[in-house]
């Protein structure tokens, strides 16, 4: 899902594919998600919560006569903020002797009323199981203790007003009885007069409040005294004791340990779609052919396939695909051009495979072929055909070969033959000369059919993707994983300048390098390979690369085994300018003078 080319459209496999490319992240953040909420459920500290269910009961109806609370059902959403009161708090607090504060002991008091019912849940937290026990308990006492004292002070204080109510009634009869009796005996009242009836009607309805009252008051007594009583269950019971918890209520296994889980598959996901983004690589055949623009003749995207040591077997499956490549390039090429090249686009060595075994496909399916390692210092190709490093196309850029003496055959491919690196890569590309390849490209031609070039558009290496330029098509090797469109775009831009027709792209996975072959290889100025490939071995076949006393040697001066009459030029002679060129380093160890003895270099004379 490369931004680079800017697409302007997206496919679910965008998404899809970075979820595959990036899977192992995702699994390593969402296993650490929870190993680290594991880890907290564990080692943090543990939180015990005990309940404890209360009953409340509506209180008589003859308490309201008194001042009492609402008769008949309780409204529970008052009883259950009532639990959070500063009087249940402080209560709860003086029983547990506890050093918080009022508010922190109300807030850590839970209540919860199940519904359609007169019952109080009555929660309360401790780090302690035993703890959490008595809490809730108190707590439970508490609030009950609570009920119980609220009422009673409603209840004593109607009774109280209520007997000063019948105090004024009984001193009012006291009254209207001696006014009423005055009022009779008096001369000029006859019974029966207005006067004697008001306060008799008057006396009559102190009297009939004075009995409501009593009334009111006797009823009231037996209830404020059935309160006083302990341990009664007029205004609530515990139904249920808290009971000791067996497991922490906190930290929870259930919610802490998918939550890590979630937790980590988010972080991955994020950062897998964020390091996409700023990934500059292709990854699969879309990415390819969407960005780099070219098309697919080849690919090996399979994660089963793997760069393999040796040429692909033409029984497997890549081997089969290498053979109808080689019919494809056979077709494109016709018989007007033999000659293709194959790029490399990335610092790997994807070109190397394509190269070797679509040399070996075409020597095997078609006629005689040649396969050039243009890539001087990283090529692979001949560990991958078996073929020993000598003299090879150094030696011919420089002069002090022809082709013909530095073919070399592969044992397994009869009609293949290999043109190595050579000695005196460090010095190749310096003295290049179009003249010489294309001599060399028509003396190939001459005896063989077919003739692949590799090279490296990319890097260091790159110094000879020139070589190209004598190819009449080529094929794009990409690495997935390593090349970038921008490379694959630019390799078909050059070679398109440099008169190769490209016709496609062949797709391989990326090659792993080892880290003991890093650790392994010396400086690159001590070597004749540079980058992570190990050198060959000089190993030479018996009459392979060995001196052959039949052949003339040739030397500094002297007419070149080629036949041609130039002397090699002299670097030590000062030049027009007064420059003076410095006499190179010498490129041999003693191993390699004592098995290529005068191996004519035009430059030193070694």
């Amino acid at each position: 899902m490369n931004m680079q080319a800017a697409p302007d459209y997206f496919e679910l496999a965008d998404y899809t594919s970075v979820l595959r490319r990036r899977m192992k992240s995702i699994v390593t953040f969402a296993i650490l998600g929870v190993v680290l909420s594991g880890a907290y459920v564990v080692l943090a500290h543990k939180t015990y919560t005990a309940t404890v269910l209360v009953q409340v009961n509506a209180l008589p109806n003859n308490a309201n006569a008194v001042g009492g609370r609402t008769g008949g059902p309780v409204n529970m959403d008052n009883e259950a903020q009532s639990v959070h009161s500063a009087a249940v708090a402080a209560i709860v607090k003086s029983h547990l002797h506890s050093p918080l504060s009022l508010t922190a002991i109300s807030n850590n008091i839970n209540v919860a009323v199940p519904p359609n019912s007169t019952f109080l849940r009555i929660s309360c937290s401790a780090q302690s199981a035993a703890g959490a026990q008595k809490c809730a308990n108190v707590a439970g006492g508490a609030y009950l203790y609570n009920r119980r004292v609220s009422i009673m002070k409603f209840l004593g204080s109607g009774i109280r007003a209520q007997q000063k109510q019948a105090g004024k009634l009984r001193r009012t009869i006291e009254t209207l009885k001696a006014t009423l009796f005055t009022t009779r005996h008096k001369k000029g009242n006859l019974p029966g007069s207005p006067t004697i009836e008001g306060y008799a009607l008057r006396l009559t309805a102190s009297l009939s409040a004075l009995a409501h009252v009593n009334a009111d008051i006797n009823s009231a007594l037996p209830l404020y005294a059935s309160m006083a009583a302990p341990d009664n269950t007029v205004v609530g019971a515990i139904a249920s004791p808290a009971t000791l918890p067996v497991a922490p209520s906190s930290p929870r296994k259930l919610l802490y340990v998918p939550s890590g889980l979630i937790l980590g598959l988010v972080v991955g996901v994020g950062l897998a779609f964020l390091n996409d983004r700023s990934d500059k690589r292709v990854h699969s055949v879309r990415d390819v052919e969407r960005f780099g623009r070219q098309p697919t003749l080849l690919s090996l995207s399979d994660k089963r396939w793997r760069q393999p040591s040796t040429v692909e077997s033409p029984r497997t499956a890549p081997g089969r695909a290498y053979a109808e490549l080689a019919q494809v390039v056979s077709t494109a090429l016709g018989d007007g051009g033999r000659v293709l090249a194959v790029a490399a686009t990335s610092a790997g060595t994807s070109a190397s495979v394509v190269a070797a075994n679509l040399a070996a496909a075409l020597a095997r399916t078609t006629d005689e072929t040649v396969l050039v390692c243009g890539d001087l210092q990283g090529t692979r190709a001949p560990k991958l055909l078996g073929a020993n490093r000598g003299r090879g196309l150094s030696e011919v850029l420089t002069g002090a070969a022809n082709v013909k003496e530095v073919l070399a055959a592969v044992k397994d491919v009869p009609r293949l033959r290999v043109i190595a690196p050579g000695l005196d890569a460090a010095r190749a590309a310096v003295v290049m000369q179009q003249a010489t390849v294309r001599q060399a490209v028509g003396d190939l031609l001459a005896v063989v059919r077919y003739v692949i070039i590799e090279v490296q558009s990319v890097g260091d290496n790159s110094d000879t993707f020139s070589l190209a330029h004598f190819a009449d098509a080529a094929i794009i090797a990409v690495e997935l994983g390593r090349s970038r469109p921008d490379d694959i775009a630019d390799c078909a831009n050059r070679l398109d300048r440099l008169g190769a027709r490209v016709l496609g792209t062949a797709i391989v996975p990326a090659g792993p390098v080892s880290r003991e072959a890093r650790k392994a290889a010396p400086p690159p100025q001590d070597r004749p390979y540079v980058g992570a490939i190990k050198p060959y071995e000089l190993t030479p076949e018996p009459g392979s690369l060995a001196r052959d006393p039949q052949k003339p040697i040739w030397n500094a001066g002297a007419p070149k085994p080629s036949g041609a009459a130039q002397e090699a030029p002299n670097f030590n002679q000062a030049s027009a300018g007064g420059m003076k060129e410095t006499m190179p380093r010498p490129r041999f160890t003693p191993h390699e003078r004592g098995v290529y003895p005068n191996p004519a270099d035009p430059a030193t004379g070694d």
